[in-house]
């Protein structure tokens, strides 16, 4: 009976220590993961203190390689790294003149003095900070085209990572809407026009799908709203279902106080409450 006692009381303290292991690794990973975040977003902010331009530029970018990301399907550490890598992308052109950052990346002409280097030089400023070092390469390899007339390592096809060819599409999309005066269609239109030349046919044609839909909200009056922001006056665009796939009120339905109040008390049952979609 002891030997039996023995044998439990070993286990249960073996079992113990693992968990406390357990609990030490995940407080480690959290704390590490705490701090990566914590220094992105230094850099990102010190870009944007020397530079307001470019600081707003690689914000949206990474809000546009984002929803890529996600439209993609990529792994949950895949679209961390494609966001934190959009947003230190440029950070190689920190002190640049504007007519560095300013350049074209569709232009004929030749890049001025700085642009060809700002790649490596964002990967050589990141990866001096050793958990930086993945988000490195992929800043290194967002200016590389798809049939290998980029910079700075002439890389082609799926050789590129695949976050820097989503960076690739975001960026371009932003600057020509930024600083080449070009409206979000033409823009999406040259997208479209350097699919296979400059950018991956897959996350190209990926990306202008997602945008052309948010062109059209936009241009019709479609806006995309959370229940608690509902109001009376606006009009369903889409059939509003239950999670059970149950009809609770069809597309056109005009939002009066008492389907704003039935819709509030399906809240939880919906199938989508997040982003409902609605115009006036």
């Amino acid at each position: 009976m002891s030997d039996t006692q023995s044998w439990e009381e070993k286990y249960r303290k073996c079992n113990e220590e693992y968990e406390k292991a357990v609990l030490y690794l995940k407080k480690a990973v959290m704390v590490q993961k705490q701090n990566f975040t914590g220094m992105v977003a230094l850099l990102s902010d010190m870009l944007s203190m020397v530079n307001k331009e470019l600081g707003s530029h690689v914000k949206s970018v990474a809000e546009y390689a984002k929803s890529l990301s996600f439209l993609l399907k990529l792994e949950k550490d895949q679209r961390e790294l494609v966001y934190y890598a959009s947003l230190l992308h440029d950070i190689g052109l920190l002190s640049a003149p504007k007519d560095v950052y300013a350049y074209n990346p569709l232009s004929d002409s030749p890049p001025p003095e700085g642009y060809l280097g700002h790649p490596g030089a964002g990967e050589n400023l990141i990866k001096s900070i050793p958990t930086l070092a993945r988000v490195a390469a992929v800043v290194r390899s967002h200016h590389e085209h798809w049939d290998g007339t980029g910079f700075p390592d002439k890389l082609e096809g799926g050789a590129i990572p695949l976050e820097a060819r989503i960076i690739a599409v975001a960026n371009t999309f932003d600057w020509l809407t930024r600083f080449g005066h070009m409206s979000p269609r033409e823009s999406l239109a040259a997208i479209k026009e350097h699919s296979e030349t400059m950018f991956d046919p897959v996350v190209a044609e990926a990306f202008y799908g997602l945008m052309d839909q948010r062109l059209k909200e936009q241009e019709t009056g479609i806006k995309k709203v959370s229940v608690s922001e509902l109001r009376v006056g606006y009009i369903l665009n889409d059939d509003l279902l239950l999670s059970n796939g149950m009809l609770l009120f069809p597309s056109g339905t005009y939002l009066n106080h008492e389907a704003i109040e039935r819709i509030k008390k399906f809240h939880d049952q919906l199938a989508v409450a997040s982003h409902i979609r609605v115009h006036q």
